[in-house]
């Protein structure tokens, strides 16, 4: 995507009265060439596109992300309490809130967010909590039910799969993807070699469309509260669209750089700790051959890992990815005896989504790159014998357990 159409494209956003979440969708698919302003700018820009757009260095140049937040006015107040289940949830929801707001995050660092046990405390936040901001598909089943148990009127519940229109129930989703598919020439879904068709990946908030679609909700939500307690004007409003803007333009610029960057690597192949990446892979082109861990609290069997092993060798897997949620050390050992790289990505982060983003995007380019001739050496001998030498080990951590 270059960076003329790209920068006129956020500028309209800034000035549009059609949806901002709309607005990022078209931006994201490179629909925007059809705005007032910038279809004209098309011919200047292709020409000034980044043609060597493969290169690393340009492709550092034109997708080095913005982690510095947008600056944008904040409310003056009333303060509110915000519980979040999963860390990356504050950064959809703490940019718009009222000064001297309080964001809790239940799921702390470290800790897988499957089978995670939510204690009395966590609860007690909860039903003191003004707004909470959860996940759904039984991602958190604990608070679901507490909610649904404990209706409070003075309360705002917001959970995040039904506010983009997806359930426990399907089967397969493309959530938030446009009509058509201009790089493909088609309408509708391009079904690649990436695309989940399993159960439905809880896992939304990597997906920055996704993430786009949330933002309006939580602003809705906010902007409600304040209304209850006569603590909204036209000023406050004005206020918090802004904020909801610079927001969405930041979630757009992160989808953006993974577009660009990603581009490079598109149809290539990897191997997870667990399936928390099928959304991210269904995005943007390049497939989730293999997961160590199937279930995130069972350890595999040595079926499974004869499977990643030859997933390995027949999809030419460049690199296994490690989470730090989890203990690393059979990923380690097929790594080494297949020969690929192994690098890390983290489905968690520690509560700023945007560093989460720009660093799972900056292991993944760098790990998926075309291998040097020494690495290529190493790994043809050792894929010959990697099925021999893997096998699983009880050093696998159990989920919800720190990593040693």
């Amino acid at each position: 995507m270059d960076r003329l159409v790209w920068t006129l494209a956020k500028k309209y956003v800034r000035t549009s009265l059609l949806s901002p979440a709309l607005i990022v969708f078209a931006m994201s698919m490179g629909m925007f060439v059809s705005l007032p302003g910038v279809a004209a700018a098309r011919p200047q820009a292709q020409a000034n596109s980044v043609a060597s757009a493969q290169l690393p260095a340009a492709v550092t140049e034109v997708c080095a992300p913005t982690l510095l937040p947008t600056l944008a006015p904040r409310l003056a107040g009333p303060a509110l309490k915000v519980v979040v289940t999963v860390a990356p949830l504050k950064s959809f929801i703490e940019p718009m809130l009222p000064m001297g707001s309080e964001v809790t995050i239940l799921m702390q660092p470290g800790r897988s967010e499957h089978g995670y046990e939510f204690t009395p405390s966590d609860l007690r936040k909860i039903a003191k909590a003004d707004i909470v901001l959860y996940v759904g598909l039984d991602l958190e089943p604990q608070v679901a039910k507490f909610l649904s148990q404990r209706p409070n009127a003075s309360r705002r519940d917001i959970c995040f799969a039904d506010a983009v229109g997806i359930n426990v129930t399907d089967e397969h989703d493309h959530a938030g993807e446009p009509k058509t598919n201009l790089a493909q020439g088609e309408q509708g879904h391009v079904h690649g070699p990436g695309c989940n068709h399993g159960p439905v990946d809880p896992h939304l908030w990597l997906d920055p469309i996704l993430c786009a679609q949330l933002v309006p909700v939580v602003r809705l939500n906010i902007e409600k509260e304040l209304v209850e307690r006569n603590a909204y004007t036209v000023d406050d409003r004005a206020i918090l669209q802004k904020s909801e803007l610079a927001l969405l333009d930041r979630i757009a610029e992160v989808n953006a750089n993974w577009i660009v960057s990603v581009n490079a690597f598109a149809g290539q192949s990897i191997v997870t700790h667990h399936n928390a990446f099928s959304r991210l892979a269904d995005r943007y082109g390049f497939e989730v051959a293999e997961v160590i861990q199937e279930i995130a609290t069972v350890e595999p069997s040595p079926a499974q890992v004869a499977s990643i092993v030859k997933a390995i060798n027949e999809k030419k897997v460049r690199a296994i990815f490690v989470e730090p949620q989890f203990n690393g050390v059979l990923a380690q050992r097929i790594a080494k005896s297949a020969g690929v790289r192994l690098g890390r990505i983290d489905p968690l982060g520690t509560g700023d989504w945007f560093v989460l983003m720009a660093s799972n995007l900056r292991s993944l380019t760098e790990n998926l790159a075309e291998p040097n001739l020494a690495e290529a050496n190493l790994a043809e001998p050792n894929r010959n014998e990697s099925a021999k030498q893997a096998s699983p080990s009880s050093t696998t951590a159990p989920a919800g357990a720190p990593r040693q």
